[in-house]
């Protein structure tokens, strides 16, 4: 992405993230696209991330993307950045 001046600023990656932590907002997060995580999302509240883009997400859930009424809580959770494909505010 290129950005002149502060034209875009609103709209880069890190300046959302902070937005959805300040905001307390709900977010959908969806893991590396590998067999493992395929069949799930999390979703939760987004209140802390770090250099590495590790994330802090409370009030955590698995949810299976063929059934979203079959929902794990899973609490509090530290999702390493690296398993991060999206995050999409819900």
């Amino acid at each position: 992405m290129v950005v002149l001046g502060n034209e875009f600023k609103s709209n880069l990656p890190l300046t959302k993230i902070t937005q959805y932590i300040n905001n307390k907002q709900l977010v959908k997060i969806e893991l590396s696209d590998s067999y493992k995580f395929s069949n799930f999302y999390l979703k939760g509240i987004l209140i802390g991330i770090d250099e590495y883009m590790n994330l802090i997400i409370e009030e955590a859930y698995k949810v299976s993307k063929k059934d979203s009424a079959k929902q794990e809580d899973l609490g509090k959770v530290l999702l390493k950045g690296d398993n991060i494909l999206l995050i999409q505010e819900i």
